[in-house]
């Protein structure tokens, strides 16, 4: 099971949907409940600051509910940088904290002109021969400006019907959303996370894209998502904002 929640979660802090430029200080407040089957695993939060044309940012998943008294796992992370013309994150430092079996790996990654620089692991990593090669990353986002790039509520037009690529120190991925459908009062928007490098030919054979769904609302001219979910081998795996 656990394996199969970090797949989700992977895919939830990846996907990316463009925002409108900061024109002025914003501060950023989201909150998410997950839920596999009716169940809750967790929680997610997204916290952080926009001001002029930059942004700070910082995501953390950890496990609530009957999940949190038979298995401890947290993830956390933080991104910076600035805002491009047309309102994409352009990521200067990245940061995460993942606890996995009582061990927690940090990575930092800093950028230049918005290809990735500097990666360090602690405790370090072994570089895989399949690993992604930072130096042909530029233009890719982090794993949190991606979550920015996703929960941020968004002006309509702006929320979907977007693609964009993700680089988290080892692996590329792609998050494709597709353009909103109404639905029933809602905004449905589909989309499908892929692999493209970095994984083994085993977990590639085994599953390289993973579909998943957005529902937003629309309030006052802006898309707020109020919902993001995906099968899973144990149910419909969810994250319901708070």
């Amino acid at each position: 099971m656990l394996r199969q929640m970090r797949q989700v979660f992977a895919v939830f802090l990846v996907a990316g949907l463009a925002f409108a430029p900061v024109a002025q200080a914003q501060d950023i407040n989201q909150k998410f409940s997950i839920y596999v089957g009716g169940i809750k695993l967790g929680g997610m939060a997204l916290t952080g600051r926009e001001r002029d044309r930059s942004y700070k940012v910082s995501v953390s998943v950890k496990g609530e509910g009957i999940l949190s008294r038979l298995v401890k796992f947290s993830f956390s992370g933080s991104s910076e940088g600035t805002v491009d013309g047309v309102g994409k994150p352009v990521p200067t430092l990245f940061r995460s904290y993942n606890e996995r079996k009582g061990v927690t790996r940090e990575t930092k990654m800093t950028y230049r002109g918005g290809e990735p620089r500097t990666i360090n692991w602690a405790p370090n990593r072994t570089r895989k021969p399949f690993d992604a090669r930072a130096a042909e990353q530029a233009g890719t986002l982090d794993p949190i400006a991606a979550a920015y790039f996703l929960l941020k509520d968004a002006p309509v037009g702006q929320a979907c019907g977007k693609t964009v690529q993700v680089f988290d120190g080892a692996r590329r991925s792609q998050v494709e959303v597709k353009e909103r459908k109404q639905q029933k009062g809602k905004w449905i928007c589909e989309g499908v996370y892929t692999r493209l490098q970095g994984w083994s030919a085993d977990d590639l054979a085994e599953k390289r894209r993973f579909p998943f769904r957005l529902v937003f609302r629309e309030r006052d001219g802006v898309m707020v998502l109020e919902r993001f979910q995906t099968e899973s081998l144990y149910g419909l795996m969810a994250a319901i904002r708070r």
